[in-house]
């Protein structure tokens, strides 16, 4: 983008030089010209320290505006420059020093977001992000200021379409065939939301149609019953008719509890607080099956967020951690801490770790990998759409012979120290 400015300034100069061939059009097109030619030429430079600082993705929108316009300082005092009419030179030095601070500025904050990233995709993607734009941004300086070299000035025009060019090829085909600068990351999370979107809306529409016909056999179930009168074998048969009913029923309501529609009612509460409830409500059910749950490490702060959402998230990946623990000697370690401007809570169990086919699509709506008949594929797909809609997000990796390992990330907006 800040290349593509120098290109189109060029392109300004050549159709102003023709337009001046015609003395009616003179003053205008120099007037035009100049406040494309400044505009161009400082709004290129401008994007860079933005454009560094969106790589540290956990600051709120309010810190990246701040840092937008605190970064058009110094373009307007280099047109301040311009408007005393100061020799030309003299803007030329502090253009050049101007762009060079803001390109190592962006360069120290593109590798400093990259290095202190906790998640190993997007330090991936924002590394191959780096070493595109680092190197770009070098070399349209050096084509903006290389006119003591004699085929540079002739030749600036080309080599600048030229560097544009190779740097949006490249941007394309990393973004979609291997997802690096986040294109592919984005669309997965749309889609993922979009997915449980329609799974809630059609699941709803579904468990409402069901609900109506298992009433109306469940009731005539008790009819049967009340007729059968002495009939033993009728009235077992009844009976289990309503059982089976019940359970049906409750199935249904389960499925319509996990796609219900995600709604924040938000709060502040204590991380802490929250954490020893998921071990008080899960705790029973490790016990039986000679599980060990526990916590390790846990930060103290609070947290800006819907409370019961979150708690119903982190839950489903806890109770996703106890089915795949080995009986009578699993492990499930719930810890958090801050890391850089994330708060991470890390859910880590013995398991036999996610499957590669399975990672691929563990959080799509109604895909399981359980074999357990009560399984819908619901749990860390609602719990996926429920961090998302804090501004965080979820990240699983097996652990070499140590089982799977759960990561929420919730963004530095949403976290209070204590």
């Amino acid at each position: 983008m800040f290349a593509a400015g120098f290109d189109v300034r060029e392109l300004v100069e050549q159709w102003m030089a023709r337009m001046s061939d015609d003395s009616a059009w003179l003053s205008i097109a120099d007037g035009l010209q100049a406040g494309i030619w400044y505009i161009c030429d400082l709004g290129m430079v401008y994007v860079l320290i933005p454009c560094g600082f969106a790589f540290g993705s956990a600051y709120s929108r309010r810190a990246r505006r701040n840092v937008a316009l605190l970064a058009l300082l110094p373009p307007l005092a280099l047109i301040g420059i311009v408007g005393s009419g100061a020799e030309s030179f003299i803007y030329e030095d502090a253009r050049l020093v101007y762009a060079c601070g803001a390109s190592l500025i962006a360069a120290a904050l593109m590798i400093r977001f990259t290095i202190r990233e906790p998640s190993r995709k997007e330090k991936t993607m924002k590394l191959a992000g780096a070493l595109i734009l680092i190197p770009n941004m070098a070399l349209v300086i050096f084509i903006r200021h290389g006119d003591f070299m004699p085929f540079m000035k002739e030749y600036r025009y080309a080599i600048g379409v030229g560097v544009v060019a190779c740097t949006v090829a490249i941007i394309f085909v990393l973004a979609f065939y291997s997802g690096l600068l986040g294109f592919r990351l984005r669309f997965e999370r749309e889609g993922l939301s979009q997915a449980y979107r329609a799974a809630a809306t059609g699941a709803g529409m579904m468990n409402h149609a069901i609900k109506n016909k298992l009433q109306l056999i469940e009731m005539l179930g008790g009819r049967l019953h009340a007729a059968a009168g002495d009939n033993e074998q009728a009235q077992r048969d009844a009976l289990a008719i309503q059982l089976e009913m019940s359970e049906l029923m409750d199935m249904v309501d389960r499925i319509q509890y996990r796609v219900r529609e995600i709604r924040l009612i938000e709060s502040v509460f204590l991380l802490q607080e929250l954490i020893e409830h998921l071990l008080s409500t899960y705790q029973e059910r490790a016990l039986r099956q000679g599980a060990v749950l526990t916590t390790g490490n846990v930060c103290s702060v609070r947290i800006k967020g819907d409370r019961l959402h979150l708690q119903e998230a982190i839950g489903n990946i806890v109770q996703n951690a106890l089915d795949e623990v080995p009986e009578g000697a699993g492990v499930v370690i719930i810890s958090a801490r801050q890391k850089g401007r994330f708060l991470q809570i890390q859910i880590r169990d013995n398991g036999p770790g996610i499957a590669p086919e399975l990672a691929e699509r563990i959080f799509e709506p109604f895909y399981s990998g359980k074999k357990q008949a009560d399984s819908y594929g619901l749990g860390l797909a609602y719990a996926y759409t429920a961090v998302d809609k804090h501004g965080g997000s979820i990240a699983v990796h097996n652990v070499p012979k140590a089982g799977a390992n759960f990561i929420v990330r919730l963004p530095a907006w949403r976290i209070e120290s204590i």
